[in-house]
C-alpha cells in the first residue's frame, strides 16, 4: 500500500490503485479506518507531489462463494465486512471528487453482476 520514491521517479504519468482489502482484513494487524485512510491519502499525495495522477478504485465486494458445502474455514466476509468495505469506497468517492480525480466504481458494477448471476 506504500509508494516508495523509486516508484514515483519512474516515467508513469498515471496510477491507478485499489487499496484497503488487506489493511481491513488485518492481514498485517489491526487497522482502524483513519489509518487506512491516512495511507491512501498519503498515496496520493506522494504521487501528486511527483505529477502523477491519481485513479483511485473501489475496494470489491467480497462474500461466501468461495466455501465449498461443509467448509470449515472462515468466509471472507467475517475478517472483511461489507460496511467496512462500503465506508471506505464511499470515502474514496467522496475524496476523488474533492479533488478532481477519476474514480473507479467496480465494486456497484460486480454487485450488479453477482445479482444477475444465476
Amino acid at each position: 500500500m506504500f509508494a516508495s520514491p523509486r516508484e514515483c521517479a519512474g516515467p508513469p504519468a498515471n496510477a491507478s490503485y485499489r487499496p484497503g482489502i488487506n489493511d481491513i482484513a488485518g492481514n498485517t494487524g489491526p487497522m482502524t479506518h483513519e489509518q487506512i485512510e491516512g495511507h491512501i491519502a498519503s498515496m496520493a499525495k506522494l504521487a501528486r507531489a511527483n505529477n502523477i495522477s491519481v485513479v483511485r478504485a473501489s475496494i470489491l465486494p467480497v462474500g461466501e462463494y468461495h466455501m465449498p458445502p461443509g467448509s470449515t474455514g472462515e468466509p471472507q466476509t467475517t475478517s472483511r465486512p461489507m460496511a467496512r468495505i462500503k465506508a471506505l469506497n464511499a470515502w474514496m468517492k467522496t475524496c476523488a471528487a474533492a479533488n478532481g480525480r477519476a474514480y473507479l466504481d467496480y465494486y456497484s458494477a460486480i454487485q450488479t453482476a453477482l445479482k444477475r448471476a444465476p
